[in-house]
């Protein structure tokens, strides 16, 4: 491409005509070129906040202002300059929304999670603790059996109270005749004491877990709402911007329809 050089006479003919031009002289003239400054897509990068709208907001946002400006199909500056401001107020209530879920959240983590002494809940959950407390010393006793066909005395005392009718034995000393250590016996009769024990225990226990599971998600329901303070703010922060997005929807639908009257006009 050969590239056109620009002589002096040029460049001094240019700033001549340059101060000529006194701008637009009307009032319709100078509200327009008072947006000559605004770049298309620039409220909409300030509009981002990343910590509160997520990270991948900014591309989130693009394609919300890329479909309203199909949707819309805008003309001109002043056009462009609504379907943007519709996206921000569009985005802000989006904000509001996400405003809830967090206090939301923060109201019920900081709240007593239902596990005061003397609630259903707290009773629920130390039944249920004691519960797989107990089922932990009847699978190490299962596992140790299984193993070495027999039990240590360490789990032979935790285990024996909990095997309804454990059996006893007690055998005389040939020299003294005093009874020996009792011990258990861990024989076939034993062994299904055990295992029905240990069956019974686990049933109790996923029936208890499954109770506290829902009474969990009841809480969390309970506390659907945002505290009143800020649920009072968040409405009124929404009101004022759907009012804002009311006006700027009425703006666009005016300006498009006088643009196209004209046009019409004109062409007629």
């Amino acid at each position: 491409m050969v590239r056109k050089t620009v002589t002096q006479e040029k460049v001094a003919a240019n700033r001549r005509n340059a101060q000529r031009s006194t701008g637009p002289r009307t009032p319709r003239g100078k509200r327009i070129s008072s947006f000559n400054a605004i770049k298309s897509g620039l409220f909409a990068k300030q509009l981002v906040i990343p910590e509160f709208d997520g990270q991948d907001a900014q591309t989130a946002l693009d394609e919300l202002l890329s479909n309203l400006r199909q949707d819309c199909q805008r003309v001109g500056v002043m056009e462009n300059w609504l379907v943007e401001d519709i996206a921000g107020s569009i985005w802000r209530l989006r904000r509001a929304g996400r405003a809830e879920r967090g206090s939301c959240l923060v109201h019920m983590w900081d709240g007593p999670f239902g596990m005061t002494k003397g609630t259903f809940s707290y009773h629920l959950s130390d039944v249920l603790a004691k519960e797989n407390a107990v089922l932990s010393i009847l699978d190490a006793a299962s596992e140790e059996i299984a193993r070495t066909g027999s039990l240590s005395k360490a789990i032979q005392a935790v285990v024996g109270p909990l095997v309804c009718d454990q059996r006893k034995t007690e055998v005389e000393a040939p020299e003294t005749g005093q009874a020996k250590e009792e011990t258990f016996l861990v024989d076939d009769d034993f062994k299904r004491r055990l295992e029905n024990k240990r069956f019974f225990v686990r049933r109790d226990t996923a029936a208890h877990q499954s109770q506290v599971e829902e009474n969990a998600n009841n809480f969390i329901s309970s506390y659907g709402l945002p505290p009143s303070e800020q649920i009072d703010k968040i409405l009124m922060y929404e009101g004022r911007i759907r009012k804002q997005l009311e006006w700027s929807l009425t703006s666009l639908e005016k300006h498009q329809k006088n643009r196209k009257s004209k046009r019409a006009q004109s062409g007629s």
